[in-house]
This record gives structure tokens, sequence and C-alpha cells, in this order.
């Protein structure tokens, strides 16, 4: 869960240089009214402005300040992508779609040349990194992004301080709270014996470490942060970490010393962490079957600067740590014989009670939370008191509040604290440690994740009367693309990547051509393998289908005759093979789209302005009619005036081409549709560049 506070400090810079229009400054400037340019080595005039709407060769450079030596995925917009929820966290939208995706080194920075909409004059950075900055903003130029420096001690004085007066509302007596606390803290009370904590609700009486338990060093406590982000990507909020909410108590296997370890996390509650035990085979079925010990007060993340309004009540440092004992005699409310050694055949389990710190941040996040997240999951309940549940594996299951898997034989629990925002089970992370280490019964080994990121790229638009002349409405052909990828954590490779077209029309339908859509893709070699798949209309998933694929020149052809499948989606994803000499982190596969069809035996082919032809088309039309294509100065689809026979609207929605869809505009010259379109033209792309947002 991401808050406006940050439980790690983090300073990011964001560079965008070279915003200017691309393509721009190589042609002389033109004027629509004016004479067109002539081009040396032909005999016809034809418009030498490239109708591109695209920056291509953008320098981004952006940079997380982390403590952690780790890869960052984030994800740029050209809007503002998410909101800030009421509990204090920034959340992406549902439905929203970035324009480039991708991931840090592993310093936290990334510096790269990116395609983009040639409108962009702001760009957002989004990132769903537990340890990352939520949002960052950058107009054109150098703009700076600064938070509070880090302060990673572990140290300080043991004594506790006089005149504690903040308690966690678990150990209060019932009748000391307010009312609304009284209604929801109102569990068994947990025992206040093991630790003494400040104002603050840090532990005073902290674990220094032994020989046969000695503390985690500050490195590898930061690689458990590592492993975490990685195993843990959080970049669908809706979905469940299945392979590892579970049964996460502890089973000791033999007599043992343990010990618990904070490791970070992320949160805008201040919880209080407790801890019970109970022998194997007898599960408690509540909170009220086990006795609660008091662990850490107040969870709250001061392992980094935190700034929520100024009054953040920061409890827990990063390798703060606590040495449990084990009280034979707690059911009778005694503390006599208590010891250090757990015995064998016992489960230790951990509890968070959400909010429960008396003294909260402010005003904005003192709800009371009737949420607890347990290791045993039978006694987790959500906000409201209930059994938390969720459909798995197409069967109603309890939802467990607690991850677990082990690095290195170290077990380390993550937990949830809030499951209407986001079940990314990084709100507080600890670890466990025992003496001997072979005490902890065995717990799941990590396992990387996949992302599968979506990158939405925009429209084409064609008039499919070419090489003659057409109505310049730009409705005839339209079909939109994106662009899909699907890294690996573990090394932030491109397994995987593809495009997906979806056709439209206008309303009119008055197109009668039979034309098809073909995807030349550059940069695919022999050893990937191609999968194709086809979305119908009111279908809810792909299905497998048989494109026709030309390896000679590496063409796709999706449909040969659009106008029979309007709103259908097909779908191009290529397999890479796994050597790492072959796997990269950035795109391998570009798509460029075209029309084709056949006319009198001879292949037509209707590429956007400047676009070459594939070897396939019949060069026997350029240069005729309308088209004044020279292809001795490879100048390929072009003709005079102010209108192309093709284009790309990069980033345009479908929302945006509504008037390219509407009835009333069939065969309404585009300038008269558009308003600043003849001014976008008329400036060569310098002027009104979002004039198909408007």
């Amino acid at each position: 869960i991401f808050c406006i506070m940050k439980t790690f400090s983090l300073s990011s810079i964001i560079l965008l240089s070279c915003l200017a229009f691309a393509g721009c400054g190589q042609y002389e400037y033109y004027e629509v009214a004016q004479k067109p340019t002539q081009e040396t080595g032909t005999d016809r005039t034809y418009n030498t402005f490239s109708f591109s709407t695209e920056s291509n060769g953008v320098n981004v450079n952006l940079s997380y300040n982390l403590d952690v030596k780790t890869n960052i995925y984030f994800e740029l917009f050209d809007e503002e992508p998410g909101e800030w929820a009421d509990n204090g966290k920034y959340y992406k939208k549902d439905g929203v779609t970035p324009f480039f995706t991708g991931f840090t080194d592993s310093e936290g920075k990334f510096s790269g040349a990116i395609d983009m909409p040639s409108y962009v004059t702001k760009l957002y950075a989004y990132s769903p990194a537990f340890i990352a900055a939520p949002l960052m903003v950058a107009n054109t130029g150098e703009i700076s992004f600064h938070e509070p420096a880090t302060t990673k001690a572990v140290t300080g004085t043991r004594a506790a301080m006089e005149g504690v007066t903040n308690k966690s509302l678990m150990v209060c007596p019932i009748s000391e709270m307010s009312a609304s606390d009284a209604a929801v803290y109102n569990d068994k009370r947990w025992k206040d014996w093991l630790v003494t904590y400040d104002n603050k609700g840090r532990v005073q009486n902290r674990f220094d470490g032994e020989p046969n338990l000695p503390l985690i060093p500050q490195e590898t406590l930061d690689e458990y942060i590592k492993t975490h982000v990685a195993v843990f990507p959080n970049t669908n909020r809706s979905a469940y970490p299945w392979n590892y909410i579970r049964q996460a108590d502890l089973e000791l296997t033999q007599d043992a010393e343990v010990a618990v370890t904070f490791v970070g996390g992320n949160t805008c509650w201040n919880s209080s962490m407790g801890y019970y035990y109970y022998p194997v085979g007898q599960e408690p079925k509540s909170i009220d079957d086990v006795d609660v010990i008091l662990l850490f007060p107040n969870t709250q993340n001061g392992g980094k600067t935190n700034n929520y309004d100024g009054t953040a009540t920061m409890g827990t440092h990063n390798g703060d740590c606590v040495k449990l004992m084990y009280y034979p005699n707690i059911a009778s409310g005694s503390q006599e014989g208590a010891t250090y050694r757990f015995p064998a055949g016992y489960k230790v389990g951990l509890v968070l009670a959400v909010n429960a710190w008396s003294q909260k941040i402010s005003d904005k996040w003192k709800t009371p939370k009737r949420q607890r997240s347990a290791t045993t999951p039978i006694m987790s309940r959500d906000k409201n008191g209930n059994i938390p549940t969720a459909k798995y594996n197409n069967a109603t299951v309890q939802i467990p509040m607690s991850a677990v898997y082990n690095i290195n034989g170290q077990v380390l629990i993550s937990f949830e604290d809030d499951l209407d925002w986001d079940k990314n089970y990084s709100d507080v992370i600890v670890t466990f440690q025992s003496n001997p280490l072979e005490a902890i019964a065995p717990t799941p080994e990590p396992s990387y994740e996949f992302i599968e990121a979506t990158e939405y790229k925009g429209f084409y638009a064609f008039e499919d009367q070419w090489p003659s002349k057409g109505d310049y409405d730009m409705n005839d052909i339209l079909f939109n693309s994106t662009y899909h990828k699907k890294y690996s954590t573990a090394n932030k490779c491109i397994y995987e990547e593809g495009y997906t077209i979806k056709t439209f029309t206008n309303a009119a339908k008055k197109e009668n051509l039979k034309s098809g859509i073909a995807v030349k893709l550059d940069g695919i070699t022999n050893n990937d393998v191609l999968e194709f798949s086809i979305k119908k209309p009111g279908a809810s998933t792909f299905s497998p289908a048989e494109f026709e694929y030309d390896n000679s020149i590496k063409v796709v052809y999706v449909t040969d005759n659009i106008k029979s499948e309007i709103g259908t989606e097909y779908k191009i994803n290529v397999i890479h093979p796994e050597e790492s000499t072959v796997l990269q982190t950035g795109k391998k596969v570009n798509a460029k789209p075209f029309v084709y069809r056949d006319q009198d035996g001879k292949r037509v082919e209707i590429h956007i302005s400047g676009e070459a032809p594939t070897n396939r088309a019949d060069k026997s039309f350029f240069g005729t009619e309308d088209d004044c294509s020279d292809l001795n100065s490879k100048a390929y689809y072009v003709r005079e005036g102010s209108y192309p026979f093709g284009f790309f609207l990069s980033g345009a929605t479908e929302n945006n081409m509504k008037k390219f869809f509407a009835a009333e505009n069939e065969s309404t010259v585009l300038g008269d549709v558009f308003s600043l379109y003849d001014s976008w033209v008329i400036s060569n792309g310098t002027q009104n560049k979002d004039w198909y947002k408007k």
C-alpha cells in the first residue's frame, strides 16, 4: 500500500530533452496555401510534411533515491494515471494504459531514448514498487524531485522513556479508550510483558544479537527488500499472491530460541504487532483462543524519514530486533518460568492489529480498524471484523492476511493491512530467526514473477482509394494498436512481446473496397516463435488463430477483409528463446502495420506517409493518379495538398476518434472536422500537435 508519506525517502529526476517535433527541420517550411516544395528528381510536386504525430528518440532520465540496490518497475503516462485515496496512498486508475514501461538499473536509475506522442509536454511516472515514489511529474526540461534523507540507524538509547502516555490499544484497559476505539479494539487483552517502548512506540529493550543468534546485517536486510520487490511486483492491485499467502506460523521441530527482525514496510496505519504460540495440532480458531504478547507497539516504519503532515509517529526502524520469550504459565496469567527457549512441537504466530497504536498520524488516519492480519488464517479479519474470502480455483476460500517464504533458509513474513486498496503484502515485513537455524520447518522458496505490461500506441487512419484521389476524411480504414511485453523480475529481460490491433469504422459504412491489414515485424529473428490469436466482437477472451506469415519479408497478414470484421482484435505474440545472449530488457520487435489488397492481380499496399513498401508491393502504382511517390528518392506515399493517404495518430484513444467514427463526417475533409488540423499542417507539425485530442 502506498502512502503520501513514504517509508523510504525518495528523490527523483526526469530529464526530457529533444521533445521537438520529430522530423522538423529536414524539410523546407511549407504552407498549405502556397505551392508545395519541388523535390529534385521528380516532375511532380508534393507536400513534404511528414504528417508524423510522434516524437522519436526523446531522452528520458529517471532516478529513484533508494537505500536498496534493486531494479524498479515504472510506467510513463501522458496524463494523470491515478489519484490519491482517502487512506493517503496513490493508486493507478483501472483501465489506464501507459505509453512506455520499463525497469531502472540496480541503482534505481533509467536513461534512454523513447518514442512518445508529439503533443506531450508533461510526463507522469508511476511505480507500484512499495519502496519507490508512486508518482513523479516532469515537464519539458529538467525537474528534480527531492525528499528527506534516510535514517537507517538501528541503535539508540535503550532506556525506556519516563512518562510514556501512548500505548497500544491492545494492552490498554478498554475503560481507558474512547467509545469509538473501545468498540473496535475490544479483543482479549494482550500481554505487555516483553518490551519497553518510548512515546512513539519504538522498542527500547531491542535485542543486540548473540553469537548463535546474531543480528542480521544491513546489506542482508537490503537483499530481503530487493527480493520482496521482485516476488511481489504489485502491478495488479486486484490480484492475490496465492503462491505465498498461507498458514505462516513458524513451526519449531526442536527446542529453539527465536527472534523477530523488522525488515521494512509501507503503510499509512500505526499498527501494533504481537506474537502467540500453541502446540502443533491445536491451531486457534479466533484471536481469543490464544494469549498474545505485545512485540512491536507501533509498526509505522521509522527506518526512513516520513512526512505525512509533520506529525508522523514512527515507531519501528528497519533492523529493530526483539528476542521472543516463552511463558509456560501464560494461560493462568503468570510470567513464572519465562524462558527464551521455546519447546519443540510448538508453532509461533504473529498478528497485526491495524491502527491500534494510540497516537495516530493525523485526523485523516485515526480511523479505528477491525482488521486483524494474522499468520494463522482463521484468525484474520477484515475491516468489518469478518473472515475475508475470495474466489480461488473456482472455490470460495479464506484469504490469509500474511505471506511467507524464505531466502537462504531465513523465513520472511509480510502482511496486508487493507484489502480495500491493494494486495501487495508489503505493509509490514519481518523475518524470523532461530537458534538453531534448522529448527524451523520448511517454508516456500521464492520464485520470481513475470510482469505482463501493455503500452498503448494509438490509431492508424487511411484513405483506401490509393493511388486514386480520395475524399480525405481519413476514416476509410481505422484501427488502433497496443504493444505488450512479458518481463521476468529475475533478470528484467523480455521473454515475450507483441502487438494487438482492433478494427473500427465510420458509422456510415460506405467503404466498398475489400482491404486487409498486414504487420511488418522489424527485429524478429528465425529463432523467435510466433503465436497468433483473435478476439471476435462480444468475446471475452482471445482464441488461437492462423494468420498468414511471410517469413521472407517478416510480414503477418492478420485479415484480408477489414470491413467484414469490424470490432475484431488480432494479436501477434513473439516468444523469444531463453538464452541470455538473445534476451534483452528493451523492445526488440517493432511493428509497422499497413493496408493491402489485390487489384487486377497486383498487390497494392498503403503505408503511412514516408514508410517504404514491402517487396511484394507492385511498384507500377507509384507516381500515378494522386500519388506523387518518387522511388528513386525514397519518397513514398506522398501527394500534393494537405492530406496524407494514411497516418498514425500517436496516443489517440477511442474517445479522441469519435469524430472519425461519426456518420455525419463521412466524406468531409479532415480540416473541416478538426479546426486545428490546418494550422498543424501549415506549421509542419510545430503547432497544435494535439489537434486530434481536442
